[in-house]
């Protein structure tokens, strides 16, 4: 597969700054993995994708790369490209290959418009990045992925679920309000996933968290 190569000018996709220290960094990544049960959540998407040795791996929405390390640590011999908007996040992504000694390449850019060629991914991962996206963004970014998804190449979602217990219709009322977060709570995600295009969808598996309900998803390109 042919990936854009990196560029120099700070306002191209691929270009991505030198890591750089965050004093909020250190915070951030154990509070997330804390309320969103990394330990949990994400090594169980990594066991329903089948990911190995060989794959073209893409991670949207990487942020820190906390994902596509656990990606990189399990399929060491996949190709990993890892793309979210944010440069500061994607410094530490890269610093973070660096320390595991699995290189994999990050791209600046947003889900609605990929980088990459078409069929050219085995499979895309996508952790808690779509309940960041309205609808219309969402929608975008999805058929974006089932365009760069190989014929037999699969979707792995982890995302917030409709809750259940009174804590989760607790956090759903007063934490996990607003328009992005409506259609995931409302159980819509599997529908939309199909509306894009994607076929097969349904859920693989649910956990409660600090955070609220998650569910994990998978979808194909047919």
């Amino acid at each position: 597969m042919s990936a854009p190569g990196a560029s120099s000018d700070p306002y191209h996709p691929s270009h991505v700054p030198r890591p750089t220290f965050d004093l909020m960094l250190p915070w951030y990544e154990p509070m997330v993995a804390w309320l969103l049960r990394d330990d949990v959540t994400r090594h169980a998407l990594l066991d329903d994708s089948g990911v190995g040795a060989g794959h073209q791996v893409l991670e949207i929405g990487c942020g820190t790369g906390e994902l596509t390390v656990m990606i990189a640590l399990r399929a060491p011999y996949a190709h990993i490209y890892a793309l979210d908007p944010s440069p500061r996040k994607l410094a530490r992504a890269i610093g973070k290959s660096w320390e595991i000694g699995h290189p994999y390449s990050v791209f600046r850019g947003v889900a609605q418009r990929l980088p990459f060629p078409t069929e050219s991914m085995d499979r895309v991962f996508a952790s808690f990045v779509l309940c960041r996206l309205s609808r219309a963004q969402k929608l975008a970014a999805l058929r974006e992925v089932r365009r760069v998804l190989h014929i037999e190449g699969s979707l792995h979602v982890v995302d917030f679920a409709p809750p259940i217990t009174r804590w989760e219709s607790f956090l759903a009322r007063t934490l996990l309000r607003g328009e992005k977060l409506r259609l995931h709570l409302a159980g819509e995600l599997p529908a939309l996933l199909q509306e894009a295009g994607l076929q097969r969808p349904r859920e693989t598996g649910v956990v409660s968290a600090p955070a609220g309900r998650l569910a994990r998803y998978v979808a194909y390109r047919t």
